[in-house]
């Protein structure tokens, strides 16, 4: 089997491993706009919090030291859990630009390989109907007549058409994806950690403390855990897609017009 057959069955068998990973990033994407939007909801909690925050001092008058801490603590953590939601969207935007540059990346390897394959298949019929006119103009002794089809430069320039450099164009974009995915995963762990000190602080607060928690559990909880087994996922399927061999990329350097 040729370098191009070879390359051609590589090909095939990532189409739908990428395809996967491209609408997978897609999802992904849609995920961290839901995830966005219900932080960005904590700013109304936040604006209650301190309505009540203003009640119960009225109400009180005077407020323990413990809990005027508690309530600082709560603003400064909730307010940190806000302002971070926009790294998420930042992060998918960038996971859904590499997916997709992954997928147009293999269709020039595919496109690439076609074109050379057929270029090749030409170029040999095209030599194979040289040699035998002629071989004719030679047996009938029509040299006189006729002349010989000589001169014409019909091999494939391999260096203007380079499989390789798509290919690491391809690889390029795997690793920024990867890169990007693997930052996703880490800012949700973050923000995993932010909702326990979110929640430890409003524990002390009894006016706010049920809707503040029941924001978390209910709403900002379970889409964060959703989006980081996603990213998991997605992960997943980006390893499985599989790179060229490498004897396969060594050929591709060294390429000569009869390994085609």
């Amino acid at each position: 089997m040729g370098i191009l057959s070879n390359i051609g069955k590589w090909v095939f068998e990532n189409i739908p491993a990428v395809a996967s990973v491209v609408k997978n990033a897609g999802e992904l994407a849609h995920k961290s706009v839901s995830i966005v939007d219900i932080l960005f909801e904590g700013k109304t909690i936040l604006a209650e919090g301190e309505e009540q925050q203003i009640l119960s001092r009225q109400i009180a008058a005077k407020e323990t030291n413990e809990l005027k801490h508690h309530r600082i603590q709560f603003q400064i953590d909730a307010l940190e859990l806000v302002i971070f939601a926009s790294t998420f969207e930042r992060f998918s935007n960038n996971i859904n630009l590499h997916a997709a540059n992954l997928q147009t990346h293999l269709q020039v390897i595919q496109n690439t390989e076609g074109l050379l394959g057929d270029m090749n298949r030409q170029r040999v019929a095209v030599k194979a109907l040289m040699g035998t006119v002629n071989h004719l103009v030679n047996v009938l002794g029509l040299g006189s007549k006729v002349n010989k089809i000589e001169g014409l430069d019909i091999d494939i320039r391999l260096g203007s058409i380079s499989i390789l450099a798509a290919y690491e164009a391809f690889e390029n974009s795997r690793s920024l994806l990867l890169r990007d995915i693997d930052s996703f995963s880490k800012a949700i762990q973050e923000q995993l950690v932010r909702i326990e000190n979110v929640r430890s602080a409003v524990r002390h607060i009894p006016d706010i403390n049920q809707k503040v928690s029941s924001w978390l559990e209910t709403s900002v909880e379970p889409k964060l855990i959703d989006a980081q087994k996603h990213a998991k996922k997605l992960k997943g399927e980006l390893l499985s897609v599989s790179h060229l061999e490498a004897s396969l990329r060594r050929d591709l350097k060294t390429l000569k017009q009869d390994d085609l």
